[in-house]
């Protein structure tokens, strides 16, 4: 058995929800559906494997890349968040420890990626530094013009608590992760790294503070300038 054959049964093997033990614990009001998906995407989260890592990807998650055990130590339950809004998963401070999953995490096809990046935005969240978004910019575009939209819901941006002012805050750990993913995993399908690129740019997009958003560049190896700043000034 060759190396990459033993690969692609140990990331099968892990992504088989029975096959993955995890801590964490599920309300009894979460179906067997959602609870099934969600424990699968946690078993692919497990099975990434980086061959290397950026700074802020070490400083942030360590440099094990040990994704699952960061988000464990800062999140042990999942409950069913009964909410009308868009969003597929919440942290509520009230609630120390637990993120709400809505139904939305299997109502849309959403990427594997996107999904367990969710958790570690959230996860974010818990951590007292992080717990708010900022307001973006208004007026808030794009280098050729056009307004920043939510790639989702297609709303504009400028104006709303949607971003983070920095490089390490909720969306922009979730750019770490993505742009790790792009550039270091060694067992991650094509297709994994396509959606993580695609995500990487939305990610990016929230991070709106000048000088942040370019540290996040910078620690991504990433050189489009996809935001217009000439209102801002480092």
């Amino acid at each position: 058995m060759n190396i990459l054959t033993l690969s692609v049964l140990l990331l099968t093997a892990l992504a088989s929800p029975s096959a993955f033990s995890q801590g964490f614990q599920f309300d009894s009001d979460i179906s067997e559906d959602l609870k099934t998906q969600v424990n699968s995407d946690l078993a692919s989260l497990k099975a990434i494997h980086l061959v290397n890592s950026s700074v802020l990807n070490d400083s942030v998650f360590g440099k094990n890349h040990d994704y699952t055990t960061w988000l464990l130590d800062r999140v042990q339950k999942f409950g069913f968040g009964k909410s009308d809004r868009t969003a597929v998963a919440y942290f509520q401070s009230i609630s120390a420890g637990k993120i709400w999953v809505t139904k939305n995490y299997i109502k849309y096809p959403l990427p594997m990626i996107y999904r367990v990046s969710t958790f570690l935005h959230e996860a974010r969240h818990t951590e007292d530094e992080f717990n708010y978004h900022a307001d973006c910019p208004k007026p808030y575009k794009l280098s050729n013009g056009e307004p920043v939209l939510s790639y989702y819901s297609k709303r504009p941006l400028a104006g709303d608590d949607a971003c983070d002012d920095s490089a390490v805050g909720a969306y922009g750990i979730e750019g770490i992760f993505y742009r790790n993913i792009v550039r270091y995993c060694d067992n991650c399908t094509d297709k994994v790294k396509a959606d993580a690129e695609i995500q990487f740019e939305e990610s990016l997009k929230r991070v709106s503070n000048k000088a942040e958003h370019h540290r996040l560049m910078d620690d991504s190896d990433f050189h489009d300038e996809l935001i217009d700043f000439s209102d801002q000034s480092f």
